[in-house]
């Protein structure tokens, strides 16, 4: 998979997720909390990565929570 996919699989999970909180925000409020969480899950992996943790299995074990 792609990078560019994956950021768009991925985005679309969180704006998902966080929709289905129904959360009384307005819709920029929405928007920057679920590119707040992508970029939180994206460092995260890096920094996973830097110390390193198998990338691979590391995603594997993101992509189940």
């Amino acid at each position: 998979m792609k990078k560019s996919s994956m950021f768009i699989s991925d985005n679309l999970r969180l704006d998902a997720l966080v929709k289905g909180l129904h959360l009384d925000i307005s819709e920029a409020d929405h928007y920057r909390l679920v590119s707040g969480l992508y970029q939180h899950i994206e460092h995260t992996r890096v920094m996973a990565f830097k110390n390193g943790y198998d990338q691979g299995r590391f995603d594997e074990k993101m992509d189940r929570y």
